[in-house]
């Protein structure tokens, strides 16, 4: 998801353009799951898992960074997938790293990235 990363890591004047990217992409995740309970149907599957990394990821970024990208306004069929994994899949919820330290080892991430224009 380069699209969501550049959203991230962008300058304030070339934001806008990049998080409709970024949005177009989700959108596209978005569709796949259309009126199936998980990307695979009514189970959950390896795709539901490789997906939940990035949604996660996204959720945890934004509340460092300050933008909202992934929200139940643009995105209620994701939001309400990730509600399902964490509510019915109680092993994704444990696997989790605890907020507050990874949102540490996020914001020191994010600093050194923009203060160098690099990567998280």
């Amino acid at each position: 998801m380069p699209g969501v990363w550049k959203t991230f890591l962008s300058k304030e004047e070339e934001r806008e353009e990049n998080k409709e990217e970024a949005c177009e992409l989700l959108r596209s995740l978005e569709s796949e799951l259309k009126d199936k309970k998980y990307f695979g149907g009514d189970d959950i599957g390896y795709l539901d898992i490789a997906a939940n990394v990035v949604a996660f990821w996204i959720q945890r970024v934004e509340s460092v960074v300050g933008i909202d990208l992934l929200n139940q306004d643009s995105f209620p069929i994701l939001c309400k997938w990730i509600e399902r994994l964490y509510h019915e899949i109680p092993l994704m919820k444990e696997c989790l790293p605890p907020k507050e330290r990874h949102l540490v080892y996020i914001k020191t991430r994010y600093e050194a990235a923009t203060a160098t224009n690099g990567n998280l």
